[in-house]
């Protein structure tokens, strides 16, 4: 078998075995739009903002500001990346290590030993895309370097099989091993040679010997045997091909200049620990530098000894090669993924930053003789970009993606960390933060501060210097998703449900800076409506919701003040009991757990749970029970569909219970409710495939008559009943008992009411009652009722004449979401804006848009606020923190702390000045897309 065909099946078997890249690209032709890119091109820009680069066949055809993209080429869009040529590493650790036996070893090609089909994707991770591949570092002459890309095509991996004649004047090199030359085949005939020994052994040895070389190399010596590294040598030095010195000490530095001098050879030096004090010399002799940088850590050194001849790297002394063509690189021996930051720590020695990045790019390829191809982005030259989230030098930058050639080399794992930066983090009134950051983990937000953790893989937003982020905006009522639609909702109705992904209205909204909104119907109901806390970007339902209920919105604007006690209480009565119920289970459910842990819970036989009667009432006045004829109409009845029927009920002291006798009903129900005074409130126990229970409530105006109304999912209708018949009614139950507990005597959790549950949620000050209020009497019977004396948290939404109450309010933490318009005339017939006059006495306000896409109107509702006189700071704590809070959502939304939403705006400017501008919008830790 040839060696060719070997060398085939090797390369087929390494392509197989390289792992498929997830998500790699196969067309070399593309158009890339970033943020900002770094040529590293001479006579170019340092920083292009908002540059192009075209790529055709995995070649740059064009670069810059003013570009258009072909049409007929995708467009990748990285407005939050920096885009720079792929790092050149002067030094690596890339390829094969051999430590040879000749002291002169030019035969040996470093490019023969790389492996040009490897998965080299952990060094492309770190940004180096172009790497010199050393034929050593332990002999005089330990052989000719290469140079090769580390992704792309196998077939355009090596840029250059020799690109140096490598040497090395340092003590590491003195005293190679004799060599020994062996007898092929053994003989009697021949006596054993002795070894030979090889130069240098000293410092003045090494030149001697170097010289020595160069002179048998062109000139072999009479009847001498051929040389394979002879052979080498010559072609090499005839080819004029450059001298790459490996040398550190001042001494060796200076014996590199003269070796070049003397035999007028270009080339460059590597190392060069005591350059600084050679640097004039350096620089006149135009000899470039290669610096070798100890790249950073990542664990501390054992013993770094206390050797007084040990070379101390000194980042200072680079201070002093201001006039050295300098390259940078990592130390012998150490791992060429450390480039960057070792690079970026030449920060300290107070090299500029266009410096230090074209001596990691375009300089090292310079050197090495591969400018042609890599290290810049110019027209011409191959596609090797690297894609950072930052600032190349910065430390907490990441690389992102890499192409070598045009051609996906590189993809940082998905994550879904995001770090969303700004000029000015405002963090509450009068709290701002400089140049901070905020890091967003799941959509929730981590860290904020000047520095905050950057994962690997995580993206960056970046407002830059003059931007001002904010929290998402909040309004605090609203109708968006409605579409118009007027139907009243009931209190078991949540408006989440009809939560989908964000439509074209509602992103417009957040575009405007608009990520939350306190969603109520146009009308509530009078037993109270559900608002629901809905984010207007998402695209799942799970996404979009805060709070299913996140308050109860009560309308007594067309109740007699002396009315508004018989509009709330039965609703705070009956979710009183309601609580209750729930209370008692949870203790009683409590104490079982306890009882159980110790052992001391009883086992009930199994089919005979624990009954309890039902507690008999005091006698009362009974307005209830018997027969009663009942009609429905009005609402989406017609006239001619009107319905009549009879309804048995039944009082048992407080509560009601009825059963329809006539018509006859396919399926038999319960009718349950409260009687207080005389008003009448409950519901109708029909299934209605969870739409909820039919809600009734009425009033027995006179004897034996009652009127009111029933209510489902917004439909309302009304009835009028009137007693005929008082002689009680034996219902057909099944049983006069109810269970409370289970078979094991756990304690049985009451049936859930959902017309009831908001109420209880109110009654635990998890939610607060949001009450429409229009005249100062109302307002005041409202504030007796609810905090007096019920002492819950309350919400005034849009209330006029509302300042009189300023001080009630700010007393009793009662907020109030100010009325849509801004001005309003005061009793004195003089223009003021409610929220000024409010917030100044201590009363925190929110902003509502009153309507549905006008939402994204509000940020100049704001605007126009401080410029009739309210603070700005106060506008923005009203439209964040302070409207979060009125709905007891201050823990998920409105400001930027950990634990709270990843909701966050960021404007050209403070949100309020004239001439800002909404930028960014991130929801949930998600841009919003423009």
């Amino acid at each position: 078998m040839s060696r060719a065909f070997l060398l085939l099946i090797v390369a087929m078997v390494s392509l197989m075995a390289l792992p498929p890249m997830a998500g790699a690209q196969t067309s070399a032709s593309f158009a890339l739009r970033a943020g900002r890119i770094i040529t590293a091109a001479p006579g170019q820009p340092g920083v292009m903002n908002g540059g192009v680069i075209i790529v055709r066949d995995g070649k740059i055809v064009a670069v810059g500001t003013d570009i258009a993209v072909p049409s007929d080429l995708p467009l990748i869009e990285l407005p939050d990346a920096t885009v720079m040529p792929g790092l050149v590493a002067a030094v690596s650790n890339v390829g094969v290590t051999r430590v040879p036996d000749e002291s002169i070893g030019a035969a040996y090609r470093a490019s023969d030993n790389f492996d040009r089909y490897a998965d080299y994707r952990q060094v492309l991770a770190s940004g180096v895309t172009t790497a010199h591949l050393s034929p050593g570092a332990t002999r005089l002459m330990s052989g000719q370097g290469g140079v090769a890309r580390l992704g792309g095509p196998a077939s355009s991996r090596v840029l250059s099989a020799a690109s140096d004649l490598t040497i090395t004047l340092d003590p590491g090199a003195y005293n190679p091993p004799p060599i020994v030359e062996e007898l092929v085949p053994p003989s009697s005939d021949n006596a054993i040679k002795p070894a030979s020994a090889q130069r240098p052994s000293s410092r003045i040895g090494q030149l001697l010997a170097l010289k020595e070389a160069v002179g048998e190399a062109l000139k072999p010596p009479a009847g001498a045997k051929f040389d394979d590294h002879g052979a080498a040598l010559a072609r090499a030095w005839q080819a004029n091909l450059p001298v790459r010195v490996q040398s550190q000490r001042q001494a060796d530095l200076a014996g590199a200049l003269a070796f070049l001098a003397s035999n007028q050879r270009k080339g460059y030096i590597v190392g060069g620990t005591e350059a600084a004090a050679l640097a004039d010399q350096i620089a006149g002799a135009n000899v470039p530098l290669v610096y070798t940088l100890s790249a950073p850590r990542s664990s501390p050194a054992a013993n770094l000894g206390n050797d007084p001849e040990a070379l101390e790297p000194d980042l200072r002394s680079l201070a002093a090669l201001g006039r050295v063509r300098l390259a940078l690189a990592v130390a012998p021996g150490q791992s060429v993924m450390g480039l960057r930051l070792a690079a970026a720590t030449a920060l300290r020695a107070g090299l500029t930053r266009e410096r230090i990045i074209e001596a990691i790019t375009r300089v090292p390829a310079e050197i090495l003789g591969v400018a042609d191809r890599v290290g810049s982005l110019a027209p011409g030259l191959d596609a090797d970009l690297l894609v950072l989230s930052g600032d190349p030098l910065e430390t907490t930058t990441h690389v992102l993606r890499v192409y070598a050639a045009g051609r996906l080399a590189f993809r940082a794992p998905g994550t879904d960390a995001v770090v969303v930066k700004a000029g000015t983090v405002w963090l509450g009134p009068d709290q701002w933060l400089t140049d901070g950051s905020v890091l967003i983990e799941k959509g929730k937000i981590v860290a904020v501060g000047k520095h905050v953790p950057t994962p690997p893989g995580a993206s960056v937003i970046d407002g830059g210097p003059g931007s001002f982020m904010t929290p998402g905006l909040i309004d605090a009522y609203g109708h968006l998703g409605l579409q118009g639609d007027n139907t009243t909702t009931g209190p078991d109705l949540s408006l989440a449900r009809l939560v989908g992904v964000a439509d074209v209205a509602e992103l417009r909204v957040a575009r405007a800076g608009v990520t939350t909104v306190m969603v109520g119907p146009y009308r509530a109901a009078q037993s109270g409506s559900r608002i629901a806390a809905i984010k207007t970007a998402g695209d799942r339902r799970d996404r979009r919701v805060v709070s299913e209920t996140a308050g109860l919105v009560f309308d007594v604007t067309d109740v007699d003040p002396a009315s508004v006690s018989e509009r709330l209480k039965p609703r705070l009565e009956a979710g009183k009991k309601y609580l209750e119920m729930w209370q008692k289970y949870e203790k009683d459910l409590a104490e079982w757990q306890k009882n159980k842990a110790e052992g001391k819970a009883t086992q009930q036989p199994i089919g005979a749970p624990k009954e309890a009667e039902e507690t008999a009432a005091p006698k009362v006045e009974d307005p209830i029970t018997g027969t009663w004829t009942a009609r429905l109409f009005g609402g989406p009845i017609r006239p001619e569909d009107e319905r009549e029927g009879k309804i048995a009920f039944k009082l048992t002291g407080t509560a009601i219970e009825g059963r329809v006798l006539e018509p006859a009903l396919p399926m038999d129900f319960k009718i349950t409710g409260t009687l207080d005074g005389k008003r009448i409130t409950g519901r109708l126990e029909l299934e209605t495939r969870g739409l909820g229970y039919p809600t009734f409530e009425g009033t027995i105006d006179k004897e034996d008559h009652c009127s009111g109304t029933v209510s489902l999912q917004g439909l309302t209708i009304n009835f009028d009943m009137r007693r005929i018949d008082k002689s009680e009614v034996e219902f057909k139950v099944k049983s006069t008992r109810k269970k409370t507990t289970g078979k094991d005597g756990r304690p049985l959790p009451p049936k859930v009411d959902e017309s009831l549950e908001p109420i209880k949620s109110i009654l635990e000050k998890r939610i607060p009652a949001v009450v429409a209020a229009t005249t100062s009497a109302q307002i005041d019977a409202v504030l007796d009722i609810l905090v007096d004396q019920y002492d819950l948290p309350v919400v005034l939404l849009g209330p006029e004449g509302i300042e009189v109450h300023a001080g009630r309010l700010a007393e009793k933490n009662v907020g109030v979401v100010v009325p849509t318009d801004v001005m309003r005339r005061d009793e004195k017939n003089q223009w003021s804006v409610p929220g000024d006059v409010l917030s100044r006495r201590g009363v925190h306000v929110a902003f509502q848009s009153g309507g549905e896409d006008g939402a994204r109107s509000l940020p100049m509702v704001g605007l126009y606020a401080v410029e009739r006189g309210l603070s700005a700071e106060t506008a923005l704590a009203a439209m964040t923190i302070d409207a979060a809070r009125m709905y007891r959502l201050d823990g998920r939304i409105g400001s930027l702390a950990p634990g709270r939403e990843g909701d966050m705006v960021i404007f050209s400017g403070h949100p309020f000045e004239a001439g800002s501008r909404v930028e960014r919008v991130i929801v949930g830790g998600e841009e919003v897309k423009p």
